[in-house]
């Protein structure tokens, strides 16, 4: 009896070594990445890119927002906010949704309002946000997206003024 269970298929199949064709199973890390348009991902990596990865560590092949952005960020709560913001300003369901320019920059505005009204900003987290909303404005002339893919109020980019707050 027991060399007839030796025999049946079963056993064969749990004898033999697993092979797996790895090369199949891999995915192209950046196959998913969009570069053609002006996509919430893609002004991700550029801004990125421009800023600094020291300042906006980004995770290229990541699938979720929330794992966009690495928490090693120099100012990461700022970063964190200002992305977030803007990802749903632009109300994107997924990473690679389009985002609009205009709702980006009123975003961008916002944050910076708040920044300059707050009483303990740090002149470095005003920095990185004109160095952001520089990176946003190459983006956006880089795609030439300046019309408006929405119904959203007029903007315009301006360059914020520094101003030097001593308390």
């Amino acid at each position: 009896m027991r060399k007839l269970a030796e025999n049946t298929f079963a056993s064969k199949i749990l004898k033999q070594p697993k092979t797996i064709n790895n090369d199949r199973m891999k995915r192209n890390k950046s196959s998913h990445i969009d570069r053609s348009s002006a996509n919430y991902r893609h002004w991700t990596i550029c801004v990125s890119d421009v800023v600094g990865a020291h300042q906006i560590p980004v995770f290229c092949d990541a699938m979720h927002p929330k794992d966009l952005i690495s928490s090693e960020a120099v100012h990461y709560e700022l970063v964190k906010m200002v992305f977030r913001r803007i990802y749903r300003a632009n109300h994107c369901y997924h990473l690679n949704a389009e985002i609009d320019c205009h709702k980006t920059f009123d975003v961008l505005g916002d944050v910076h309002a708040e920044l300059q009204n707050s009483g303990t900003t740090d002149i470095a987290e005003i920095n990185l946000l004109l160095e952001i909303g520089e990176a946003t404005r190459d983006f956006f002339e880089r795609f030439q997206h300046a019309q408006s893919t929405s119904k959203s109020r007029q903007s315009s980019v301006l360059r914020f003024p520094q101003t030097f707050r001593i308390n």
